[in-house]
């Protein structure tokens, strides 16, 4: 059986882990914080909008986006939800939706009417939307700490001292 040490219990780290553990390999997780997450920023919930994004960033965003949103589907499926993303604007700003709908795809032009059926609260406020059907949500801290509860069925987790009396059930 193969050891493999894993440097930190941040999201690439726990990914890396969840991935050669459930293999086989005999894999330890040592972090030197008293917490996972690493250098994570999990302050507010964070999506995984692919499509979206493509407005602002290279195409390889969008490629690896879904493929990241496919692995934490097949990783953590409770946790994945493709409800879409609505992405609205105020008569004023058509122009504005416009070019956002210009720099990306995948998206559905929608009216009024599916707008507030999509989301009641914002009923009769927006006559044109861009709804994203397939983007991907994902709330990082619950994910985080799903895949960490995933690991700790196949991997070793060794903190600093602080956290070893903080995670004592992380710890074996």
């Amino acid at each position: 059986m193969r050891r493999i040490l894993v440097k930190g219990a941040g999201v690439a780290g726990l990914t890396v882990a969840h991935e050669l553990a459930a293999p086989g390999a005999s894999v330890t997780v040592a972090e030197i914080r008293s917490q996972i997450g690493g250098n994570a920023f999990l302050a507010r919930r964070r999506d995984a909008r692919a499509w979206c994004e493509r407005e602002g960033a290279e195409e390889a965003v969008v490629t690896f986006g879904n493929v990241a949103a496919d692995w934490w589907e097949r990783a953590l499926p409770a946790l994945v939800t493709r409800a879409g993303t609505l992405v609205v604007a105020h008569q004023r700003d058509a122009f504005e939706l416009a070019r956002f709908a210009a720099r990306t795809r995948n998206y559905e032009c929608v009216d009024e009417k599916v707008v507030a059926a999509l989301e009641p609260d914002l009923a009769g406020r927006f006559h044109q939307s861009l709804f994203f059907c397939s983007e991907a949500h994902l709330d990082p801290r619950r994910a985080l700490e799903a895949l960490a509860g995933n690991c700790v069925r196949w991997a070793s987790f060794s903190f600093s001292r602080r956290a070893r009396l903080a995670f004592p059930a992380l710890i074996r």
